[in-house]
Formats: C-alpha cells, sequence, structure tokens
C-alpha cells in the first residue's frame, strides 16, 4: 500500500492492510512509524490514521498494546464463540455468546455448521456489505443431527430433502441405509458424517414415517421434530 499509488485511502482498507501485516509477523511488537513504513506510507496525514487504526484495532482486541504506542498481534483475540443462524441464501450469522454483535459467515466459510450449532469462528477485519465478517475453524456443539423430509430415490442413491431451517442442503442416503424407504414417503433421517470438501451431509434412515398427506404421517412428522 503505497501512498503515492492513490490520492485517497479509505480508513478501512487501512484497516484491513494493518491487520493484515500484523499477522505475517505475530510474534513482533511495532509502533505506528514501523507499520506506516512498512507499508509505504509517508505522509504525515496518513501515519496519523494508522496511529488511530493502531489504537481501533486494539480496542477491537485485534491487537495488544504491549508497551506505550507499541503493538502486537493478539492470536487468542480474532477468536469468537457463538451460535450460528443459517439462512437458505448463504447469509448466515454467528450471534457471539458474549452478545457483541453478529459476524456474518459466507457459506464457503461455514464449515458444514448447521442452524443452531455452537461453533468458534475467527473473527477477520475484513468486512462484506459493511459488516464484521468470519470464518467457521471448528463445530463445538451440534444442535442437532436428527432431520424430517421427503425421500427421493433414485437408481444408486437417494436423498431427504427437508425444509428445516437448520440444515440448507438435502441429506445424501446410501442404498443400503433407506431402510425400505420409497420416493414419496417422509422419513427420520440421521446425519451420520458431513466430509470437509462435501455440499450435503450423509445420513441414515432411522424411520420410514408414511406417505406425505396421511394424517398419521404428519402427526409422526411433527412429532419427531
Amino acid at each position: 500500500m503505497k501512498s503515492s499509488s492513490k490520492s485517497r485511502i479509505r480508513k478501512k482498507d487501512l484497516l484491513v492492510a494493518i491487520l493484515d501485516f500484523f499477522t505475517h509477523d505475530t510474534g513482533r511488537s511495532y509502533n505506528y512509524q514501523q507499520v506506516s513504513n512498512a507499508l509505504g506510507l509517508t505522509k504525515q496525514a496518513l501515519k496519523v490514521l494508522v496511529a488511530e487504526c493502531l489504537a481501533e484495532l486494539s480496542v477491537q482486541n485485534h491487537l495488544i498494546e504491549v508497551s506505550k504506542g507499541k503493538f502486537k498481534f493478539n492470536e487468542r483475540g480474532l477468536y469468537v464463540e457463538g451460535v450460528i443462524k443459517r439462512s437458505r441464501n448463504g447469509k448466515n450469522y454467528l450471534m457471539p455468546d458474549d452478545g457483541g454483535d453478529p459476524i456474518f459467515i459466507a457459506e464457503r466459510n461455514s464449515r458444514q455448521a448447521m442452524n443452531g450449532d455452537r461453533v468458534r469462528v475467527l473473527h477477520s477485519a475484513k468486512k462484506t456489505y459493511s459488516e464484521p465478517e468470519g470464518e467457521v475453524v471448528a463445530i463445538l456443539e451440534h444442535a442437532t443431527t436428527t432431520f424430517v423430509g421427503v425421500l427421493e430415490v433414485e437408481r444408486s442413491y437417494a436423498f431427504l430433502v427437508t425444509d428445516s431451517k437448520r440444515l440448507a442442503n438435502d441429506i445424501f442416503i446410501p442404498k443400503d441405509k433407506l431402510k425400505g424407504g420409497k420416493t414419496g414417503q417422509k422419513a427420520l433421517v440421521r446425519i451420520v458424517e458431513w466430509p470437509e470438501r462435501s455440499k450435503n451431509p450423509i445420513g441414515e434412515v432411522i424411520d420410514v414415517l408414511g406417505e406425505v398427506g396421511d394424517n398419521d404421517t404428519e402427526m409422526n412428522a411433527i412429532m419427531a421434530e
């Protein structure tokens, strides 16, 4: 980031650049002059802005002020725990345990976490839609692993299509785990695995509830949920 390359540097861009600088050298501490030099910022006004950003990042717990005016990366401060709230459009949020502001979690960064799961998130200084953004690094506790939905059975595999807000994707079911279920029937399925790179979790049928629309089936589905 060179001061001569842009007539104006936005503060939010400078915050990201400074935090990125510290994350690449987590063991050392720096003052505003050293950070300015590392980023190629020579104008005094920009150096003052760097000092403001350092103080702000310290308040946000991204940096630690180890001595007056000298800061280092806070490796623990970037991690936040809470409950994830999912939506089918991929705009998901972490609701922090400490009551802090919700943190946006893009679908690509959700690590297969389901709605209501307790997770640990790496909180980034980057922002999307002007909101804090993060990435799930660990699932601490699943809210549930069982879902009710309608079976779709193909020749060599099957899926459970669920309307549950807890799960954005259908559940893949191996043919030998169908328990006799057929296309169009409602079933109760348990997730047994969710491979790291897979869009869909893998499940097994616990119980076939019956035909869609049947009174007993719908009552059983409500009780299972």
